[in-house]
Order: C-alpha cells, then structure tokens, then sequence
C-alpha cells in the first residue's frame, strides 16, 4: 500500500485521501523523470513560465499528478495556488529546439487540491533563470507535490508529446530538477502564455542539459496485456504457438515455457532470447514461436507464455496443450486440410523467394513472414482469397521496405481452418 505523508503547516488535507508517489507506482509517460537529490530548483513566479515535455505510454486521462519542489533557502510556506497548463509541442521551434505551442489544458489548483509529502534531503541549489542568479549550496529538503482525481482533466493521446507547464504566485517555490533526460530541455518563458517565447535551461555551472522531476499518471497501474487468443498446432514435424494481444502496456518481450504437465513449476523456458514485444500499443498485435525441441508422438505438452514489462514485472497466461498426433499434416487428405501443394523456392535465397500453394477452396487467408525470434516482419497477403493457386514472392524487406539481415525466417499461412509454417534461410 502507498504510504502517504503529509507536511505539517504547508497544505491543509483535503477531504479526499490522497497518497504520494512511489517509485515502482503506474505511470503514463515516457518514463517517471525522478528528483535529483544533489540537483537545482527552478524558481517561478507570477509572470514567469517553467516547462518539461513527456511523451504519452497510455491514452486516457490525466487525473494524477506529481512533481517535486523546494523552497528557497528552506524558508517554507504555506503554497496558495498552483497553476497548471498542458500545452502542444512544437518540434521545431524558431530557435532549433522544441518548445510549448497550443494551450490544451489550463488550471489553477488550491491548497485543499493537493498534499505536499516529504521532505527529502540533498544539498541543492537554486537557480533564477531569468535574472540569471543562482547559489549552489542554498537549501538541503525537497518534497513532491501530489494531486489525484483531478476533475475534468486532460485527455492524452498515446505517442502524443505534451509540455506541463507550472506558474506560482510565490518567489520562493522552485520546482526541481531530473537526473533522467528526454528530447530537449526543459525550457522557461514569460506571461501571457498564449505567445510566450521560450528559452533553453541549461545547468549555470556545467552547461548540461536539465529536466524537471515529474509523474504524469492515470491513478490506475494499466494492464500490461490484453491477450485475445493462445492456440497451438503441429505442423511439418514442430508445435507451431500462435498468440494475439489486443493492447500492450510497457511490454518488452516474451517468454515460452514448456512441460508434460499442467504445473508451471515443472516448466522449462523454451526460447533462448527474449521474444520482442510491441511496448505499448492499443492495436492487436499477432506473434508467432516455432518449438524446436523434440516431441513424442501422442504425447501431450502445456505451453505458457509470460510477458515482461519496462519495470521487470513479469504475467504469466493460463497454459495450453498441445497433443502430438500420430499423422501428417502436410497430407492433403488429412481432415480440415484447406490448403495443398505448399512450396517455397528457391530456399536457402539470397535476393528473393517465392511461397505458393493451392487452395481447394475460397476462404479468409493471411500469409505472414516472422523471423527466428518470432517478430512479425511483412505481412505478404491478408483477406479473401478465392483463386486456386497462391503464388507470393518475398523479396527479403520488412514492412517499411527495409532489407532485413541474414538469418532464419518462417513463413506462417493462416485459413479460417489451420495455420502452416515454414523455414526459410537467407543468405546475403
């Protein structure tokens, strides 16, 4: 449970409990940027502008935020309002660097809107960027300022970037520095907002690039993966799994696991890399895994897949099995067989490739190119396919036309009735 502390004459509670953030919590940006103990603070006041972009993991609303602060020279007090702006980026603004553009999203929070948790200690220092004036040893305490459940609040758009932009009515209140970078630097700028120009921060002693400490959050930790199916066949003498998520939050990869019975302990990890994942994404996403180890004949095996998050969080899925069958597949006479006379030539291929086959009838059909990790690389044909013969050529590109590298390939033909696998070498 999140540990809430609240700062003794600076804020007064709000009715509504509200809890600080903690590393580890849900996030929905590009990554938590965390304070930096030994950094700056960067005072703003009335007229004065701060501002740091992020970059949207989650669509939906942002009903929680939080930053962190100091108070110049340590002399607290109360904080009477805090206002808080989304803005638009401008990639490339008039002076070569990304900046603030459009007002998206413009509020003024109270001190029954937010608590304020700390402190935390490090010798910091503080930093006017409009005078220019700074002192390096100025104050040792910083805290972080919470706000939750934030009514009627900004909707992201994931991929989107954004800039939040704080404005105080008091001198004395900075806002603190990150240890962590992403794309350009946090900038500052002068009232009204709507045509602020907008400069640069930079550190006044060593000349590096500053960020601002800050979460953007939904309230909610996101469902890593939204899994819609996990099947399994055995084709051309290998399992063949086939699973398809229909979102993904944060996920870098998966994981196989393989035994004779239902019991995950008894499982064994059956790729030796880690299967990319799509990170985070709200369109389905369709992955493919050839199992290379050796089967028996009749005998059946259960098969997991565990996804693994940025954080290290890891889900596993409810298993499926799988029983070898003592036939073969590639027999055209075999029950629910819809596709005949599969070839694939010339293989091994150095430039290109051709993949064809005959269908005994009209149906739904895909037919995909996945690499040895199990990596959609092209989608060669999807839909309705009423001809008797297939013929595709492959001409060793990825989907955006880039040649991909030496190496193994499958290729995976799906009807409304069976899925089909082959290997394919590529030599360069």
């Amino acid at each position: 449970m999140k540990k809430t502390i609240i700062l003794v004459g600076l804020v007064v509670l709000a009715s509504l409990l509200i809890a600080d953030w903690e590393t580890g919590d849900g996030h929905k940006m590009h990554f938590p940027q965390l304070p930096d103990p030994t950094g700056w603070d960067i005072g703003t006041y009335n007229e004065w502008f701060i501002a740091d972009d992020w970059q949207c993991s989650n669509s939906g609303p942002v009903d929680d935020m939080h930053f962190w602060i100091s108070w110049n020279d340590d002399a607290t007090e109360p904080i009477i309002s805090l206002r808080l702006i989304i803005m638009s980026n401008n990639p490339s603004g008039p002076q070569g660097f990304s900046i603030p553009e459009n007002v998206l999203w413009d509020r003024t929070f109270y001190d029954t809107d937010f608590t304020v948790a700390g402190p935390w200690t490090g010798d910091q220092g503080w930093y006017d960027v409009w005078v220019p004036q700074y002192n390096e040893h100025d104050h040792i305490n910083y805290y972080q300022v919470n706000i939750e459940n934030i009514d009627q609040p900004f909707t992201q758009t994931d991929g989107e970037i954004y800039w939040l932009v704080l404005g105080t009515s008091q001198m004395s209140l900075g806002w603190k520095t990150s240890q962590d970078h992403f794309m350009d630097n946090a900038v500052w700028g002068s009232a009204p907002i709507s045509s602020a120009v907008w400069y640069e921060i930079y550190d006044p002693v060593t000349s590096d690039d500053i960020d601002l400490a800050f979460v953007i959050n939904d309230g909610d930790p996101p469902t890593p993966v939204e899994l819609s199916s996990f099947t399994a066949v055995y084709h051309n003498g290998t399992p063949t799994l086939n699973w398809t998520t229909q979102s993904e939050t944060n996920n870098i990869g998966w994981n196989v696991y393989r035994s004779e019975n239902n019991i995950l302990e008894d499982a064994f990890q059956v790729n030796s890399n880690l299967i990319n994942g799509a990170g985070t994404t709200f369109e389905p996403t369709e992955y493919t895994f050839i199992d290379e180890n050796s089967v028996e004949i009749n005998s059946t095996y259960f098969y997991w897949i565990e996804n693994r998050d940025t954080s290290g969080n890891t889900g596993t899925h409810d298993p499926i099995s799988l029983t070898i069958p003592d036939i073969n597949n590639d027999d055209p006479n075999a029950p629910n067989i819809e596709i005949s006379s599969i070839y694939n030539y010339p293989n091994p291929f150095s430039n290109s490739t051709k993949i064809g086959f005959s269908m005994k009838e009209s149906g739904n059909l895909d037919v995909t190119i996945y690499d040895s990790k199990g990596q959609l690389i092209k989608t060669l044909y999807k839909g309705h396919f009423s001809q008797q013969d297939f013929i595709k050529v492959w001409d060793a590109k990825d989907s955006n036309g880039k040649e991909v590298s030496s190496g193994i390939y499958m290729y995976v033909i799906k009807t409304d009735e069976n899925n089909h696998t082959g290997k394919m070498i590529l030599t360069k």
